[in-house]
């Protein structure tokens, strides 16, 4: 059996990263990573380099035209050695991202030796119309991989009764950094936001509570921004003109400067955006942060698996960032150690057992070879 391994990457997310991050665990036969240096520069070309992809398909620039041909390049690469494989192989293993340019590589599921696993990450909401097409050609694939409880329900709600039965669900993972954390009261970041600088993500509620306390606490803000997604240039603005906010913008490394910081703030905007699993949530808070965050989709999950965080009420931009205002100053001043975290749910060992097990039930011999 061979194993392929397809990786999207436009912009340095965390799809992108949990996306290396499963393929340095299948030891696939064959990987090709499709990724874009205009967004994520510098993270995203390392990324790449430590994927080790065979082919890297990268486009000129962020025109839709150029990424087309380019992505188009990377998905033909990916079929023609499938093929290829398949050709000398009794069965191959495709495992691809739920994306607009990997869609195609669905197909290939009609040909007997090849099976297909659609891995998807904050795609399948059934929101967009991209995922509308996403979710008919899900169909297709022997199984469908979701990040978290709440979002194979939510799947449910949406695929055709016949492709529920393929739902399997393989929770994120992060490195543990337990023993290379600072101790809590030694932390010089009172307040840390790491995402994208998207309205979605609560950008102008970082904005809002930032501007906010400055003239009453002067909490000192560190932001580690990515360039993915459709940048709220008005709420960056405000920011990048207040004393108290520093920006790192694509940061090679988050987890040093979640080392350093006490408080993590998680503001997604649940009237803009359901998250699937929260993946800096769960970063957060193995590096010993307190974690605050919206009451976003599976967010409440993932916090309960930790055993740590706090939720704060509020659908809207306006009402998060009254939340945060009330709640934020008070953490810090306090300045309490977080309790313990519950991170075996979340190592790299327990997905890869998960993965293993997901191959080996496709292959039919109750045996992954990679395990």
């Amino acid at each position: 059996m061979k194993i392929v391994s397809y990786l999207f990457a436009d912009g340095y997310t965390g799809a992108a990263r949990m996306g290396a991050e499963v393929t340095r665990v299948l030891q696939p036969d064959l990987k090709v990573a499709v990724f874009s240096p205009a967004r994520g520069g510098g993270p995203l070309q390392d990324l790449a380099e430590a994927f080790g992809s065979q082919v890297v398909a990268a486009p000129a620039g962020v025109r839709l035209i150029g990424k087309a041909v380019s992505y188009g390049f990377g998905l033909a690469i990916t079929a023609f050695h499938s093929l290829r494989l398949a050709a000398i192989s009794r069965e191959v293993v495709l495992v691809y991202g739920g994306t607009m340019f990997s869609l195609p590589l669905a197909a290939l599921s009609l040909f007997p030796n090849v099976k297909t696993i659609l891995h998807l990450h904050e795609l399948g909401t059934g929101r967009g119309w991209l995922d509308r097409i996403l979710l008919r050609l899900a169909t297709f694939a022997d199984a469908i991989v979701c990040v978290s409880r709440f979002h194979e329900q939510e799947l449910k709600k949406l695929l055709p009764r016949g492709a529920r039965k393929k739902l399997r669900v393989v929770e994120n993972c992060v490195p543990d950094v337990v023993d290379s954390m600072l101790p809590f009261k030694r932390r010089d970041i009172p307040l840390i936001y790491v995402g994208g600088a998207t309205r979605r993500k609560g950008i102008r509620v970082i904005a809002e509570v930032a501007r906010r306390l400055e003239p009453c606490h002067s909490l000192r803000w560190q932001l580690c921004l990515s360039s993915a997604g459709q940048i709220d240039s008005e709420s960056v603005d405000v920011l990048s003109r207040l004393q108290t906010v520093e920006i790192a913008w694509d940061a090679r490394d988050v987890l040093s400067y979640l080392r350093r910081a006490r408080v993590a703030v998680v503001p997604t905007v649940p009237e803009l955006c359901s998250e699937t699993f929260g993946l800096v949530l769960v970063e957060a808070a193995m590096c010993g942060c307190q974690v605050v965050a919206s009451d976003s989709g599976a967010y409440q999950d993932t916090l309960t698996a930790l055993r740590t965080g706090i939720l704060v009420p509020g659908r809207s931009e306006q009402e998060l960032a009254q939340a945060l205002c009330e709640t934020l100053p008070r953490l810090c001043r306090e300045a309490v150690e977080p309790p313990p975290v519950n991170i075996v749910p979340f190592l790299p060992h327990r997905m890869a057992e998960q993965w293993k097990a997901i191959i080996a039930e496709l292959t039919g011999n109750g045996v992954c070879p990679r395990a």
